[in-house]
């Protein structure tokens, strides 16, 4: 996923989640994410959501999810996530927190990009 393939990356995620039901809440966000990157937004909205649901205090699946709704023109739902991600965590950054990832700069854009589109804020 951080090195560009993210779709390569999803049967380990998924035999984690088998080897470790446990934390299938954490590893639902790198399917997620692994979607996002791929461009498969519908399915990274509906795994983001699963996620959130499952941890509803996770701020990061929120930017994800605000993000992907928004290139997908769905800018009042991106919005209103970007509402809960604040009740959470007022301060967040998300171009400070995504910086500190291990991601490539292109798949920070991309997110960053997606919260411009619904003119949320990235710092």
């Amino acid at each position: 996923m951080y090195q560009g393939e993210p779709l390569k990356g999803l049967p380990f995620i998924e035999q984690a989640m088998r080897l470790d039901p446990a934390f299938r809440q954490h590893y639902l966000h790198f399917v997620a994410m692994a979607y996002f990157f791929a461009g498969q937004l519908e399915k990274a909205v509906e795994v983001f959501r699963e996620r959130i649901t499952l941890n509803p205090g996770t701020d990061l699946s929120r930017v994800y999810l605000a993000s992907a709704l928004a290139h997908l023109g769905r800018l009042d739902e991106a919005r209103e996530v970007w509402r809960q991600l604040r009740e959470i965590n007022p301060a967040y950054a998300a171009a400070t927190h995504l910086r500190r990832l291990a991601l490539r700069a292109v798949d920070i854009e991309r997110v960053l990009d997606g919260l411009r589109k619904a003119g949320l804020p990235t710092d």
